[in-house]
C-alpha cells in the first residue's frame, strides 16, 4: 500500500513540476551618465547596456521577457532663440518640454523602447521686445524613475524574442534619453502674435541605473527515471514502517 501511495505522489509531483512557471533574473548597473539633447523631435542620447545574460534554453522553454529600469535624474530645460514678429509688443511664451527615459532594443535601422518613463518641464517667459526670451530661459526638475514592462508581445511581434535566448549576453541594448520636442509654444499678446521661432535644450544627469531582465519559463522536467527512483525510496521507507498494534493486549 505504501509503495502505491509513494508512486502516485511521485507521479503527481512530476506532472505538477512540468507545468509550474519559473523566473530567472539577470541584472546590471550602469554608472551615472550625463549629456544633452538639443533641437527637433525624436532627438535622443544613448549609452550602451552590457552585462545582461541571455536565457539558457537548457533550463526550459522561454515564455516571457520583462524589463525593469530604475534610476534618479536631474534635467535642466531651456528655451532660446525666440523670435517674435514685432519687438515692441508685450508677449508671453509658455513651453512644455517633454522627455522620456527608456531601455531601447536596436534592430537594424529600427529601435523599440521598453520600461519607459515620461516627464516634462514647464517654462514660461513674459516680457516685451524681440530679445525678451532669448537668454536661455530655463527650469530644472529632479525625480526618481522606476518602470517595469512585459516586453514579450512586442519582442515576438518584431521577431526579436530569440535574441534573448542563448548562452552569451544580450546585445544591442541601450539606455535612451529621448527629447520629444513637442514644445507647445504659445505667444500671447494684445495683437495675437503668432509668428515665432524657438529652440530647446535639455541637459541631464542620470544614474546610477539598475537594469534588470526577468525571464519567465517552463522548466525542463526531470527524467522519468529520477522520479521513479525518488518514489522507490519513499516506498522503501514506507515498507519498513512497523505494523500498528491492533490495540488488544492479553
Amino acid at each position: 500500500m505504501y509503495k502505491k501511495i509513494a508512486l502516485n505522489v511521485g507521479l503527481a509531483v512530476m506532472l505538477s513540476q512540468s507545468a509550474i512557471a519559473a523566473v530567472k533574473s539577470t541584472s546590471t548597473t550602469l554608472a551615472a551618465t550625463n549629456g544633452s539633447v538639443d533641437g527637433g523631435n525624436g532627438n535622443f542620447f544613448t549609452t550602451s547596456v552590457t552585462g545582461l545574460d541571455q536565457f539558457n534554453a537548457a533550463l526550459g522553454t522561454l515564455t516571457g521577457v520583462s524589463f525593469t529600469v530604475e534610476n534618479a535624474y536631474n534635467v535642466n530645460g531651456s528655451i532660446y532663440n525666440v523670435f517674435v514678429n514685432d519687438d515692441s509688443l508685450d508677449h508671453e511664451i509658455a513651453a512644455n518640454i517633454s522627455f522620456q527615459i527608456s531601455l531601447s532594443k536596436v534592430s537594424g535601422n529600427s529601435g523599440y523602447f521598453f520600461a519607459t518613463g515620461v516627464d516634462s518641464i514647464q517654462i514660461s517667459c513674459s516680457d516685451s521686445g524681440q530679445d525678451a526670451c532669448t537668454d536661455f530661459t530655463s527650469e530644472s526638475i529632479s525625480n526618481a524613475y522606476s518602470s517595469t514592462e512585459d516586453g514579450t508581445n512586442k519582442l515576438q511581434t518584431n521577431n526579436l524574442f530569440n535574441d534573448f535566448i542563448g548562452t552569451g549576453q544580450v546585445e544591442n541594448l541601450e539606455l535612451a534619453f529621448v527629447h520629444f520636442s513637442d514644445f507647445q509654444f504659445e505667444i500671447l499678446s494684445a495683437n495675437n502674435l503668432d509668428t515665432f521661432d524657438a529652440a530647446a535644450l535639455l541637459e541631464f544627469e542620470m544614474g546610477p541605473t539598475l537594469i534588470k531582465i526577468d525571464y519567465t519559463y517552463t522548466p525542463v522536467p526531470l527524467p522519468g527515471a529520477a522520479w521513479l527512483f525518488g518514489s522507490a525510496i519513499i516506498g522503501l521507507i514506507g515498507y519498513r514502517l512497523p505494523k500498528r498494534n491492533s490495540g488488544f493486549t492479553f
